[in-house]
């Protein structure tokens, strides 16, 4: 639905709108609380900020009465500190600052930060735009068609209503090319094949017909054959969230919570679930708190967590079903290499779960009353293809056996990898070499034998 913008003059908007302000405002900007003057606000009166708080745009406030923006609060900081003073915030943070600089419009800002960070929000934008069939010209005619039906049916509304139908297989949906019922829709828009969302779609071009003066407002409606693009329940909860996730409190917007529309997130504000409420009225979800800023940053702006961070908000993510975020995760260190290196080498191993298994309940067994246990493995990456008239004589007693496999790792790697799982299930165990296999030939020839043992000791206390 799209709103015709008032036909006046910036200055007589702005003149307008003064009375809607009070002289000093007060802001949460993602549950970080500012207060600051209506001059400062619009001191860039073509940024996006100014034109936030001119009048022409209804703004949500928090139950306490302040202007609610659904952004990072800690960065807001310095987007404030350099409307007022001028200053730039340490370079470590010019990315994060130059996306806020990026959405309030602010360009002096942005041509400041451009020697320290490179420009990346808007090319990547621009490369999703590029995907997309007609994507400009369906954009340009969509704009001509509500204004042309605000005009002729609801001009004193001041608004006009199109229909789009999006074909899209995001989360494995099968996409409206397959199914059977018709769609009446005045533009079709095909990204079935980059696997992009409807909700990322949707954005995108509320951006590019809001840049253009436009205000415009969307629901998303479920084709009746349960397959196309789900529908969304808009009025269960209010536009602005407050959280407690495992005793830290955050503040979010619902179109933030339900942005990847087949998450576990989505679906526990999507109304159909019963969400406990803290004392003071927050949404109580018991999940490590600190981990969930990194999640909300990547649902807000699509930052990545700090790398020694990842494992926890790797879990973290799989818990909320946000598979675009565990996607990401897996493609950079350090669980690029535990899952295509690691996980993929462990695949090709015989029973080795079922053998770690093994392992820890010999070493359990053995431990009563005692500071540490001993448990022997034999390991072997190839067969050893024995003749029938050779003796073959192993001289020790192993609880587990891994191998053979066929993939580069040796057997240091495979010992390796035992210790990782065990040390990730608090284990404190380390291993040696015990020995080797032989084969006798004849009366005075011997052969190693490919089978190897291993002794691994743990340590109780």
């Amino acid at each position: 639905m799209f709103r015709r913008p008032h036909v006046t003059s910036l200055l007589s908007g702005i003149m307008a709108a003064e009375p809607e302000f009070p002289a000093v405002v007060e802001l949460n900007i993602g549950g970080h609380h500012y207060t600051t003057s209506l001059a400062t606000l619009r001191k860039y009166e073509d940024s996006m900020l100014a034109a936030m708080f001119s009048g022409r745009h209804h703004l949500v406030k928090d139950k306490d009465g302040r202007y609610f923006i659904d952004r990072n609060g800690q960065n807001f900081a310095y987007v404030l500190d350099f409307i007022r003073h001028g200053d730039l915030p340490p370079a470590s943070l010019a990315k994060q600052v130059y996306k806020e600089a990026q959405f309030y419009g602010i360009e002096k800002l942005k041509n400041c930060l451009e020697g320290m960070q490179p420009i990346i929000g808007e090319q990547f934008r621009q490369k999703f735009i590029d995907y997309i069939p007609n994507y400009r010209d369906n954009v340009a005619s969509m704009i001509t068609l509500a204004v042309g039906r605000a005009d002729e049916v609801l001009a004193r509304f001041r608004y006009g209503m199109i229909r789009i139908c999006i074909s899209t297989q995001k989360q494995d949906r099968i996409p409206f090319t397959r199914c059977k019922v018709e769609k009446k829709a005045d533009f079709n828009f095909d990204v079935s094949e980059q696997e992009w969302s409807a909700e990322e779609l949707i954005q995108c071009i509320a951006r590019d017909v809001e840049e253009k003066g436009y205000e415009i407002d969307y629901t998303l409606q479920e084709c009746i054959c349960g397959w196309c693009i789900p529908g969304k329940n808009l009025y269960d909860f209010p536009p602005v969230i407050e959280l407690n996730v495992g005793g830290a409190h955050h503040t979010t917007s619902l179109r933030t919570l339900r942005k990847y529309e087949d998450s576990m997130l989505a679906a526990m504000f999507s109304g159909r679930h019963h969400l406990t409420k803290d004392k003071e009225g927050r949404y109580f979800v018991d999940r490590n708190g600190t981990y969930f800023g990194y999640i909300l940053d990547f649902l807000r702006s699509e930052d990545l967590p700090p790398a020694d961070l990842s494992p926890e908000i790797y879990k973290e993510a799989r818990y909320f079903g946000l598979d675009a975020l565990c996607n990401l995760l897996r493609d950079v260190p350090p669980l690029f290499g535990e899952h295509t290196g690691r996980q993929e080498f462990i695949a090709r191993l015989p029973e080795y779960q079922e053998n770690v298994e093994k392992l820890v309940q010999t070493a359990r067994e053995s431990a009563v009353a005692a500071r540490e246990s001993k448990a022997v493995v034999c390991v072997y990456k190839a067969d050893s293809n024995l003749d029938a008239d050779n003796l073959h004589t192993c001289r020790y007693q192993w609880c587990a056996s891994f191998g053979p496999w066929n993939a580069t790792p040796g057997i240091n790697d495979l010992l390796d990898s035992i210790t990782v799982d065990l040390k990730d299930r608090r284990y404190n165990v380390e291993y040696a070499r015990k020995g080797e296999c032989g084969i006798q030939l004849g009366e005075l020839s011997w052969q190693s034998c490919p089978k190897q043992f291993y002794e691994f000791t743990f340590k109780w206390w």
